[in-house]
Order: structure tokens, then C-alpha cells, then sequence
């Protein structure tokens, strides 16, 4: 108890430490093994959509963000800023697919109610947290401004729920 060992200079690894120790009159312990997990590389993240400068009219803003090492994105660091708030992953309008390594934060699932931008104003996103759950953090964030231009919308409108102050509501496909 209370011995330490300092390992430097290791590739990224998820396996095994195996130790065995001596006392000083001859006697060995048994073999202690513990996860071994070096990563060393830094998650990174670049700007997927909307493209920087954009006049555009969308609803999602993307994010690539994956680790090359092999601890993997932890979600609770992930804190992602669009027109000056801040969002974490337990907003439900932020989300994190490791599988494909995409974030995505959609104006109209953010709590606790909706986003709606200005015609024709300035939008700044920026990743200002992220990290792997070996603890590298992110080195550089990506940030970037778009315009929120309704002339260029193409989609229509969905119905997203129903709500009425003086009876329950249920909404069917």
C-alpha cells in the first residue's frame, strides 16, 4: 500500500499493468493487475455545418469531435456556445454520437424552450469545452460566426407538439 510507480514515455495503450513485489527478507506478494490506459493525444474537433460566413436558415449547427487516443470523448466535458449561451449535453437540444463522433445542437430541442435567432443577425458558435476521459483536453476549439438569413429557408414547418392550458393534448402521426 501507498507505493507508486512512474511509467513516461508510453504509446497510447489499453491493457494490463501486472506488479509483483519483494520485501527486503526475501518474500514475494502476489501478482496485483490493474487497467493500464495511456492516451496521450488530445481530442479534436473541427466546424461541419453551417460553413463559416453562411447566410443560411438552419436548424442544427455540427461539430466533428472525436480522440485519437483510446480513452474516448468524455460527454460530461462538452460545453458548446451558440449565440452567446452555453449548452451541455444535459440540454436535451445538445447531442453527442460517439459512434460518429458528431455534435449537434438543434434550435428547436433546446430547453427549456426553443431557440429563435433575429432575421439577419450574426451567430457565434464556439466548442469552449471538450475533453477525453484520460483528461487531455482540447487544444483547439473551433469557433465561428454564420448568419441567420430566413430568405434562405427551405424547409417547411413541423409540428413538433401540441399543448393546450385547458385540456390534455395528444398528437398522432
Amino acid at each position: 500500500p501507498g507505493g507508486s510507480a512512474l511509467l513516461e514515455g508510453l504509446p497510447n495503450t489499453d491493457g494490463w499493468l501486472h506488479a509483483r513485489v519483494c520485501d527486503g527478507a526475501g518474500n514475494w506478494g502476489p501478482v496485483s493487475s490493474s487497467r493500464l490506459l495511456v492516451d496521450n493525444d488530445p481530442p479534436v474537433a473541427s466546424a461541419l455545418s453551417p460553413p463559416a460566413g453562411a447566410n443560411t436558415a438552419v436548424s442544427n449547427v455540427e461539430l466533428s469531435l472525436t480522440d485519437n487516443g483510446v480513452a474516448g470523448i468524455d460527454p460530461t466535458s462538452i460545453v458548446l456556445s451558440v449565440g452567446g449561451v452555453e449548452y451541455n449535453l444535459e440540454n436535451r437540444g445538445l447531442i453527442y454520437d460517439s459512434n460518429s463522433g458528431r455534435l449537434v445542437w438543434n434550435c428547436e430541442e433546446v430547453s427549456p424552450q426553443a431557440v429563435v435567432f433575429p432575421d439577419k443577425a450574426i451567430i457565434e458558435v464556439k466548442l469552449k469545452a471538450a475533453a477525453d476521459f484520460a483528461g487531455n483536453l482540447l487544444r483547439q476549439p473551433p469557433a465561428w460566426t454564420w448568419i441567420m438569413d430566413y430568405s434562405q429557408d427551405r424547409t417547411p414547418p413541423r409540428i413538433a407538439r401540441v399543448q393546450s392550458s385547458t385540456h390534455d393534448t395528444f398528437l398522432a402521426d
